[in-house]
């Protein structure tokens, strides 16, 4: 019943998948590292955008009514999507300018894999264009990061 096209797509995706995976959860823990370790434990307080806190407080809120569901995580950054990933970067820019080293590189790369990124989450297959940008975008941030390791606390 199910088309070979499906099947291949899901084969060519499965790919994919872990790539933005590593990409999103890697910014994740760049920016919790960093953070916490110049503001302290508390820093979602005093470092996320009032907008990121209230967009994250209602997801959170909306998860807590389905608790049979599996939780997002167990810091309040693994509710922030691409674009709140961004407007803390924006805000810490002072902060994480040592790791990310320009701020239009690292917001351009977030913008541009958002909506591939939405599509694999969604569980549709990416044209050849946005796999080989998936591609190219997760090996640069490869590099960026073995480059500035020594830099991450």
């Amino acid at each position: 019943m199910l088309p070979p096209a499906i099947a291949a797509e899901a084969s060519r995706m499965a790919s994919v998948y872990p790539k933005l995976y590593v990409f999103e959860n890697s910014i994740r823990t760049v920016i919790v590292r960093v953070l916490r370790a110049k503001h302290g434990g508390d820093w979602w307080l005093t470092c996320a955008p009032t907008g990121v806190q209230k967009t994250v407080a209602d997801r959170k809120a909306h998860e807590a009514k389905t608790p049979w569901h599996g939780k997002r995580g167990t810091h309040e950054i693994y509710y922030a999507n691409f674009g709140d990933l961004r407007d803390i970067i924006t805000k810490n820019w002072v902060d994480l300018e040592p790791i990310f080293l320009k701020q239009p590189w690292i917001t351009q790369r977030l913008e541009e894999l958002e909506p591939p990124r939405n599509i694999v989450a969604h569980n549709n297959p990416l044209s050849r264009q946005e796999e080989n940008r998936v591609d190219l975008y997760f090996n640069d941030w490869i590099a960026l990061l073995n480059d500035r390791r020594d830099l991450i606390p």
